[in-house]
């Protein structure tokens, strides 16, 4: 947020500024849009001022997983199941996930920094087939923010909930969900039983200023066959391997 050359509250001015004459994409995805681009832009203003001030500072949060579930086949509801999965095993469906988190409290002003924590449990290969007919390949991690509501105990790959369908199965990226991701992680198949990070900040930021409809996880190249990745899920028995987010936020007092 702040350069080595700025304190804080001017830093704030600086990106601002930046973002008005358009040299800045620290907040905004290339094709961010100009609503939220303004509003973004007031905030940043806004919080500049407070600093200057000192009217503002910074808190950290945990937000803790709400719903989550498993998407693979059309039919099937997997909110059951203990685990998040990704990637696609040979002769299954592909499999996505969505998590959904803590709403962000209202006295955070500003999402500083978002981290995803998921637990990431092993690489799954069913046991009737041959290590060479399932191979241990790394998946990579991305989160999307979800633009539309779903129901954890009935969302498929084909549908949010009961009464509405997905515009794509496993959603459509663009329209039920973000089309762009800001960060990835790389997950590699052993050793399993270890927690993984993911940049989010710029989820919260849209869950901040829109609408907390959670995160949709895949692998960019998930059409790569090989073993299934499985994460703790809210079912999970261990509760504390259940995701979570760790957020800081500016603070107005």
């Amino acid at each position: 947020m702040t350069s080595s050359s700025f304190p804080e509250p001017l830093g704030l001015l600086r990106e601002a500024g930046e973002v008005v004459g358009g040299k800045s994409n620290i907040f905004f995805k290339q094709d961010y849009p100009d609503k939220m681009h303004t509003i973004v832009q007031l905030f940043l203003i806004s919080l500049a001022c407070l600093a200057i001030s000192a009217h503002i500072k910074k808190k950290s949060y945990t937000l803790k997983v709400t719903e989550d579930v498993c998407l693979e086949r059309g039919s099937s509801n997997y909110n059951y199941l203990p685990y998040l999965l990704i990637g696609t095993h040979p002769g299954y469906p592909l499999k996505r996930s969505l998590l959904k988190f803590q709403n962000i409290p209202c006295e955070c002003t500003f999402p500083l920094k978002a981290t995803l924590h998921i637990y990431f449990v092993y690489a799954h290969k069913a046991s009737f087939m041959s290590v060479a007919q399932v191979p241990a390949v790394k998946r990579y991690l991305v989160a999307y923010t979800v633009l539309k509501s779903w129901t954890e105990s009935q969302a498929t790959r084909t549908k949010r909930n009961k009464w509405a369908r997905w515009d794509n199965q496993w959603l459509k990226l663009g329209t039920d969900a973000e089309s762009l991701a800001t960060s990835s992680t790389t997950v590699t198949p052993t050793p399993g039983r270890k927690w993984y990070t993911l940049d989010v900040t710029e989820q919260a930021r849209d869950w901040k200023f829109g609408a907390n409809y959670g995160l949709l996880l895949r692998d960019t190249h998930e059409r790569v066959q090989g073993r299934d990745f499985r994460f703790a899920s809210n079912a999970y028995q261990d509760r504390s391997k259940h995701a979570y987010v760790t957020l800081t936020c500016w603070v107005q007092y």
